[in-house]
């Protein structure tokens, strides 16, 4: 699909009509090519990550004339709002949308903004009032910390992985489509092993079943861990330009201790084999837990996201 063809469907009724396409898979060809073209620092701007959480999020996208990428969601409120645009946007274009978004009868937000965003294009900002969200950071981690879990700071960690090593045997195999069987069968122990999950949980299940059904096709990998030779934990993950893996599941059966942190070593593993120089693992959702399990790896830094609300 020519990126002039996209931008001539309109989004759906009630939404922010400025031309957009819902998100499909045949649309890969577009915009896969251009989202590794304009790398962004922050989770979630590649086209298996989009695809993934599509069912929640009801992506649609478009060009601007300039050249940029914008895609737009439907958030907790039921109403449209905007990604970060992506490339090369002009005041011109960016004013457009602003304008835009000043005539909705709802607060429109843009969300997972990055701090270079912020800081080249006052223009756009001075139109918004800018929070920092910090739930929606990324962790950032060295592959060679996460890899070798070396030094005091992670003795903890290999101690897990020590007692795991003398309780069971596991194996690590890749999780390609003639895996994704016993993936979704892991699912269902999973969903068992965590009754009760957190919203957030349950929409991490979900973008996770939609990935599985398209692993191969998104330009994702993953591994398969099996414990005994049942499967008991899964990693999904992909490399982003120039120097980042970046882990999009995690899941490991709680009964078996230690194995979260095998998991998360694999990630590291596999990035420093490949030459990568980070591992992201994403955001914490604002969860206390999660925050200090990855606090507790000791990130290199936190890349920093933003939200901005349109002031009308």
């Amino acid at each position: 699909m020519s990126r002039s063809a996209a931008a001539s469907q309109t989004a759906e009724p009630g939404s922010l009509n400025l031309g957009f396409s819902p998100l499909e898979p045949a649309h890969r060809v577009v915009l896969e090519p251009f989202l590794r073209r304009w790398p962004h620092p922050l989770s979630g701007y590649t086209f298996g990550s989009l695809l993934a959480w599509n069912r929640l999020f009801r992506f649609q996208w478009a060009f601007t004339r300039s050249g940029a990428l914008v895609f737009s969601l439907v958030l907790d409120d039921g109403q449209r709002h905007l990604m970060q645009p992506v490339g090369p946007l002009d005041e011109a274009d960016g004013r457009e949308l602003l304008e835009a978004a000043g005539s909705l009868d709802y607060p429109l937000q843009v969300v997972a903004v990055d701090r270079q965003f912020v800081e080249s294009h006052p223009w756009f900002v001075e139109r918004c009032r800018v929070e920092n969200d910090r739930a929606c950071a990324n962790y950032l981690y060295l592959a060679d910390d996460l890899a070798a879990l070396a030094g005091r700071r992670y003795s903890s960690k290999r101690n897990l992985i020590a007692q795991a090593a003398r309780s069971y045997q596991w194996t690590v195999e890749p999780l390609g489509q003639a895996a994704v069987p016993v993936a979704q069968e892991l699912l269902s122990l999973l969903e068992a092993d965590h009754p009760g999950p957190s919203e957030w949980q349950r929409r991490d299940t979900v973008a996770l079943k939609s990935a599985l059904e398209l692993v191969g096709d998104l330009g994702q990998e993953g591994l398969l861990v099996r414990v005994d030779g049942q499967p008991a934990a899964l990693t999904l993950f992909e490399a982003r330009p120039p120097d980042t893996l970046e882990i999009h599941f995690e899941r490991a059966l709680r009964r078996y201790k230690g194995l979260h942190q095998i998991v998360n070593r694999l990630g590291g593993q596999v990035a420093r084999e490949r030459g990568l120089t980070y591992v992201n693992r994403e955001e914490d959702l604002g969860d206390p837990g999660l925050r200090q399990s990855k606090l507790s790896y000791h990130p290199a830094r936190l890349v920093s996201a933003f939200r901005l609300w349109v002031v009308r």
